[in-house]
């Protein structure tokens, strides 16, 4: 199993940086609007708590589109996220965003999702029927769509608060943390 934890310094550069798009800081009169961006990245927050585990997945808007076109083999493809499509998600995420946990998990489930400007993100849920003490998961997304694709990743378990980040690319998709 092979991980990098991410320097809490740099998460949170690269998390601000992610976040300026959708906040209008980097907005459609900027130079990084007007040209395609050149940094591929999904940047996850979870929470895990008791028995359920919820998860926020973001992703830029035009990478999530690539990633259901060449998932689905439909170059027409145009992406939703109003629901219509959350089965062929769920089927991605399956092959992609593995998780398990210490006992029987159940999910993923799209509990909701949105877009805003130049960002698209999905909300999960994953249950088990006992409190949940480790967890490992194997984060590829888009990485058969980018060779240069990054998932940055942050886990807080409650009620004790311990959070931990994570830096997936590609050759150190998997970790494990325990709670």
């Amino acid at each position: 199993m092979s991980y990098q934890v991410l320097n809490p310094i740099m998460l949170k550069v690269l998390s601000g940086l992610l976040f300026l798009l959708p906040m209008g800081f980097i907005g459609k009169h900027s130079a990084v609007h007007t040209m395609r961006h050149n940094i591929h990245i999904t940047y996850t927050k979870m929470a895990v708590e008791d028995s359920v585990i919820t998860a926020k997945i973001s992703f830029f808007s035009d990478d999530f589109q690539n990633m259901m076109r060449k998932f689905t083999a439909d170059k027409s493809l145009i992406a939703k996220h109003d629901g219509s499509q959350d089965s062929i998600l769920v089927r991605y995420l399956n092959n992609h965003f593995k998780l398990k946990a210490d006992n029987d998990l159940h999910g993923p489930e799209i509990i909701s999702s949105g877009e805003d400007d130049r960002m698209c993100w999905y909300t999960l849920q994953y249950v088990s029927h006992k409190d949940i003490h480790k967890i490992t998961i194997t984060n590829d997304i888009l990485f058969e769509v980018f060779n240069d694709q990054k998932n940055l990743f942050q886990v807080m378990h409650f009620p004790d608060g311990k959070e931990q980040s994570f830096y997936f690319v590609q050759g150190a998709a998997t970790y494990s943390a325990q709670f």
